[in-house]
């Protein structure tokens, strides 16, 4: 998924949808919120490279950009999701901020809650060219057998720079 076209992510998308045979991008003004919602419903792996946001007072109100406005944490919520494993390439939808009775709140930390096993996500903001960089390498190396968070520490390492990309899970070994 990638919503602006003027911005940089066009290399990455391409890259991440040739590695799946079969896979959908969508682009421009097909990249809206219900479309983002039921790819996270019914796909296993789910890539959106748009503009992110947490907002730490109200991490519910943490988005990321697509064609028809935000698509909100709290939009989400209820809905059971089957996504494998949802790549963030946005800045700060990683990040989580806990609220009182020790729950902790954002984008990832709902999409786990929902059902999806794997977010990768940073937590800072990234530049499309980081992102491109990492992105494409990250899916190749889950394609041949890493788990998500092995494949991000070696793409990570192989980057050279500090890298803003986390893996969150919601398995428990």
């Amino acid at each position: 998924f990638r919503h602006d076209e003027a911005d940089g992510t066009g290399p990455e998308v391409a890259a991440v949808v040739a590695g799946y045979p079969g896979a959908a991008a969508l682009t421009g003004d097909a990249a809206t919120c219900a479309a983002t919602a039921h790819a996270l419903r019914s796909a296993d792996v789910v890539h959106l490279a748009a503009h992110g946001k947490h907002v730490a007072d109200n991490p519910l109100f943490s988005s990321v950009l697509l064609a028809d406005g935000p698509l909100f944490a709290y939009e989400l919520d209820g809905e059971p999701l089957s996504a494998g494993l949802v790549v963030l390439s946005a800045c700060e939808v990683g990040g989580a901020t806990a609220v009182p009775g020790g729950q902790s709140l954002g984008l990832a930390a709902v999409l786990l809650r929902l059902g999806v096993r794997h977010v990768v996500a940073a937590v800072e903001p990234v530049s499309d060219e980081h992102a491109g960089a990492v992105m494409p390498r990250l899916h190749e190396l889950v394609r041949a057998g890493f788990d998500p968070a092995g494949a991000l520490a070696v793409v990570t390492a192989d980057a050279g720079d500090a890298s803003p990309f986390v893996c969150l899970t919601s398995d428990v070994a």
